[in-house]
């Protein structure tokens, strides 16, 4: 990721040496410098590397001719202007570097790296001698004629105000060096973000207004593993400077990361107002698009982006995940081939042109694109599998059979060979073969017993004897049924005429998997003709079919999409029950008001239904894409499926985590209140069956559940200044936290923002809009501790809601 320093207008670092004079003062930065010890000194090149790489890369439009790649020698500029060795040192040392612009526009860390040996040389002449001060008059002349010839140099457009000067104090620049150095490992030392991030923090202490340091730390956070903080700061940053290009860079980037992919676009957007040739920035903005679905918007972006810059391999990439979800298996051959040919070493690609071949049928291009692969890179065993696929597609069996044994020699835990020698054993007709070969699987691999019975039931069948593969079909399927014993089962007890019990059956296995096309074979062949026979069962190959898991990969995703719409669809129900009640106490009225909650408790009990149900098949999907993606099957998919799959772990627990809490508040929190005021289900399932419902009041629809005024919520100091939260002033709900049991005092954060402090052995209530949240409660002081996952709670909150703290 490109080191961004921020292009607003701050001046060139050397005018840092006369910022004394705007205090009133010339001799300030020399007393300053006398003060600092030689580490101080030291700390100012890595400083005023940084800022004057901010300075050069400011302008906002740069001369399309030039193109990518653009290089211009900055010693002319040393040379041709006006300054004098002995006057102006860094000025001076500026001759003979090079400075590479890398696309059109921004730096690279090899473009930082070469600032700060720029200054290498200028680091012994930082010393108090070689510190004469000019008159501020002449320094600004002296610069804004460097600032042209640079302009002009570079082949940027006129009249781009990059020169606004800045009064920094000189310990905070040092500072703020400091946390440069230590961010991209200046000087032999090594990277420790950590320690930047308390020094950029330290200079921000002492000077407020330092904006390109509040920027540089945005960055250090983003590239150290925490995005929302960084976003914080991207967003002070562009509430000082609106047009900073790389804060808003550095926004949508983060956006992106958060999967606040509409934000990302819009942010995106408008850097490219700022920077309209802006390559990553169309490059970012194309991916924030394609996540939208706006797949024509983004393709544009990176066609763009590709054309500007045509070595761009990572749009051209995401052009292939495009070209992949649309089906345009021309282009994606065409650009899956460009990128192959660009990089040689892309196995990935390499993988995916092979499948793209297979799918537009060049079968003899896929076998030597594995070919190749298994003989450049044997360790990669995924190219014997797809080969052995391939020469079984062709009905070359014997050839397949081989391909799946040579890998098996280079990978013998690899269940995936084992499982193609038993299914084209099984195409031969040696199903006896072919039950030993899953049998031996079973054997070495145990997770795989459930599958090797259920292949030998089918093997049975094929045999001719069906009672015993009906009997055994029975037996798997006794204990948690999976779609394919349901399947199997359906298929091997039918009868024609007889097509009830079968078709009920294969009902439940869609309900479980419904994209699988065996069970849609077999219950359209049963409405077609009941009298017909069903196809014959099939076997259950799970490294068979690269379309089934690619089919199985979508379906999780469109699973854990429904899940959350349902998720919403309690919340939403849970509100107007809870506000209803609220409501109602806060009148002083008694009572069950069956009429008015029946037709929310019912769309709340059918939603948790329907998440019940969604999560029986995105626990089966969920282990079987991860063992399936384990053992390298998603070597075949395009890139964006592996990104798809790296988070399906994350989701399914997300997903279970909500589970819990709708169910907690379901059967727990929502049961009492109905306890409370005399409410039993039965009444309010029969008061919505008899359709005696009235439609909520204004303030229950509207959500306005607070009855009595709002308590203050109670400040928090927070890096030395307090932090009241005003954007939570048009709350609507109370909470409390409840910290009687605990002789720490906490601090309360919501959605990542800090709200408040409850003293030790208190309790203390606050205010937020009614609804889902996420909830940190730390006795922690650091300023990080709420980006641990483990310590957020996510959960509904209501009028009332109440969360506990117990100290160990």
């Amino acid at each position: 990721m490109p080191i961004r320093p921020c292009p607003s207008m701050i001046v060139v670092a050397f005018l840092l040496l006369t910022s004394g004079a705007a205090r009133g003062a010339d001799t300030y930065v020399v007393a300053s410098f006398e003060r600092a010890d030689a580490s101080s000194r030291r700390d100012y090149a890595p400083a005023l590397s940084a800022l004057l790489a901010e300075s050069l890369q400011c302008s906002k439009h740069l001369a399309p001719a030039h193109g990518p790649g653009l290089v211009f020698d900055a010693g002319r500029v040393g040379v041709s202007a006006p300054i004098q060795a002995e006057d102006v040192p860094i000025i001076a040392s500026a001759a003979g570097a090079r400075w590479i612009f890398v696309g059109s526009y921004g730096g690279t860390d090899e473009h930082m790296y070469m600032a700060l040996r720029l200054y290498d040389a200028v680091e012994d002449r930082l010393a108090f001698e070689a510190t004469r001060i000019m008159a501020r008059e002449k320094m600004y002349d002296v610069l804004q004629a460097l600032r042209d010839e640079v302009m002009a140099g570079a082949g940027l457009s006129p009249g781009v105000d990059c020169f606004v000067h800045e009064d920094l104090d000189p310990y905070a620049v040092i500072l703020f060096g400091r946390g440069v150095r230590d961010a991209v490992g200046y000087d032999g030392r090594r990277i420790d973000h950590e320690s930047a991030i308390a020094w950029l923090e330290k200079a921000l202490k002492v000077d407020r207004e330092f904006d390109s340091a509040r920027r540089y730390l945005g960055y250090v956070n983003e590239i150290s593993g925490r995005p929302k903080t960084a976003r914080e700061l991207y967003l002070l940053t562009i509430e000082a400077r609106p047009r900073d290009l790389w804060a808003r860079y550095g926004l949508a980037s983060v956006d992106y990361i958060l999967g606040r992919y509409a934000s990302a676009a819009d942010n995106a957007a408008a850097a490219l107002q700022i920077l309209p040739n802006g390559v990553d920035l169309r490059y970012l903005n194309g991916r924030a698009l394609a996540r939208l679905g706006r797949d024509r918007e983004a393709e544009a972006e990176l066609v763009a982006v590709v054309a500007a810059r045509p070595e761009h391999l990572d749009a051209r990439r995401a052009l292939a995940d495009i070209y992949a979800a649309r089906n345009a298996t021309a282009q994606l051959v065409s650009v899956l081939e460009t990128i192959t040919g660009l990089d040689s070493r892309d196995i990935a690609a390499r993988f995916q042109l092979g499948a793209a071949y297979v799918s537009a049928g060049e079968h003899a291009k896929a076998m030597a694109v594995y070919q190749a692969i298994a003989a450049e890179r044997p360790d990669r065993v995924s190219a014997y599998k797809f080969l052995g696929d391939l020469r079984r597609t062709r009905g070359d069996y014997d050839q397949a059979i081989a391909a799946y044994a040579a890998g098996q020699n280079r990978a013998p835990s690899d269940p995936r060979f084992m499982a193609g020698i038993a299914g084209v054993l099984h195409l031969k007709g040696d199903h006896a073969g072919a039950a030993r070969m899953f049998a031996a699987m079973a054997e070495k691999h145990p997770v795989y017993r459930k599958l090797a019975a259920r292949n030998a039931a089918v093997l049975a069948w094929y045999q001719g004897k069906r009672e015993i593969a009906a009997a055994m079909i029975e037996e798997s399927a006794a204990n948690k049924p999976e779609p394919a014993d349901l399947y199997l089962r359906a298929v091997m007890r039918y009868r024609p005429g007889e097509n009830m019990s079968a078709r009920q059956t294969l009902l439940e296995a869609l309900a479980l998997d419904p994209e699988n096309p065996n069970v849609r074979q077999a219950l359209d062949a049963i409405d077609r003709d009941q009298n017909l026979a069903l196809p014959a069962p099939a076997l259950d190959e799970p490294f068979w079919d690269v379309e089934r898991y690619r089919r199985s990969i979508a379906r999780f995703d469109a699973a854990a999409r429904e899940f959350a719409a349902a998720r919403d669809d309690h919340d939403r129900a849970y509100a107007a029950i809870m506000t209803s009640l609220s409501v109602r106490r806060g009148a002083g009225k008694r009572g069950c008001p069956a009429a008015e909650i029946a037709m929310p408790y019912v769309n709340q009990a059918q939603a948790l239904e329907t998440m019940r149900r969604l999560d029986r098949e995105m626990a089966w999907r969920h282990d079987d894409i991860l063992e399936r993606h384990r053992w390298g099957e998603t070597d075949g998919l395009p890139a964006e499926y592996a990104v798809n799959v790296r988070g399906i772990r994350a989701m399914f627990d997300r997903s279970r985590r909500d589970l819990r809490e709708t169910i907690s508040a379901f059967d727990a929190g929502l049961a009492r209140e109905l306890d409370a005021v005399g409410c039993k289900i039965s009444s309010l399932t029969a008061a919505h069956a008899a359709g005696d419902v009235v439609p909520p009041s204004e303030e229950v629809a509207q959500g306005r559940v607070r009855t009595y005024p709002p308590r203050p919520v109670p400040p928090v100091e927070n890096h030395d200044e307090t932090v009241i939260g005003d954007d939570l002033a048009s709350v609507t709900v109370l909470f409390v936290i409840d910290n009687r049991n605990c002789g720490r005092p906490q601090r309360v954060s919501v959605d990542g923002r800090d709200i408040g402090a409850v003293a030790k052995g208190a309790s203390a209530a606050f205010e937020v809009r009614g609804g889902r949240h996420a909830v940190c409660v730390t006795a922690s002081s650091d300023a990080h501790a709420c980006d641990a996952p483990s310590v957020i709670r996510r959960s509904f909150i209501y009028e009332g809601w109440t969360l506990t703290v117990h100290c160990d």
